[in-house]
């Protein structure tokens, strides 16, 4: 694959999960297992551009949370449902369980984090690494499972259903 698809590939996927943080149809776990199915990407470049894609949706998020909330009146619901003080000074302990596991969910910690006393540079390098690591263990899944041999079918893109 030349330099220009790569790049391609690795922009795709920065668009697809920040756009996945709002649109849940644009999943980010499964473009990222989807990718390492093929074979055709470094699952590292590929965990790099999905955690970029997502953090720049969380800065969005952290920085623009109170507005975002006055003029997204489902996400405020959602968020109401969302038990803020249960987290209140919580250590940063459950901010790596959300980046690395996705519970609690990352987007809720992203638009409270000022009102649970999360500093926002250190949450947004925490879900980066966090994400870093989620989405290349899960591009480097499919070939693990293939060395296992758990998996010996070969996965093109013109071969996907979609």
């Amino acid at each position: 694959m030349g330099y220009t698809a790569a790049f391609m590939i690795y922009l795709a996927t920065y668009i697809w999960c920040g756009l996945g943080t709002l649109i849940p149809i644009f999943n980010a776990e499964t473009w990222a297992a989807v990718n390492g199915l093929t074979g055709q990407s470094n699952p590292f470049l590929i965990g790099l551009a999905a955690a970029l894609g997502q953090c720049t949706a969380y800065t969005v998020y952290v920085f623009g949370g109170d507005w975002a909330l006055s003029k997204l009146p489902k996400i405020r619901r959602k968020l109401e449902s969302f038990d803020v003080e249960k987290y209140q000074g919580a250590s940063y302990t459950v901010l790596v369980a959300a980046a690395v596991i996705g519970l609690p969910p990352l987007v809720m910690l992203a638009f409270v984090c000022r009102s649970i006393n999360y500093k926002p540079v250190t949450f947004l390098t925490i879900a980066l690494i966090g994400r870093i690591v989620r989405f290349s263990l899960l591009g480097l899944a499919p070939e693990t499972f293939r060395q296992l041999g758990l998996f010996t079918g070969e996965v093109t893109l013109p071969s996907l259903p979609f």
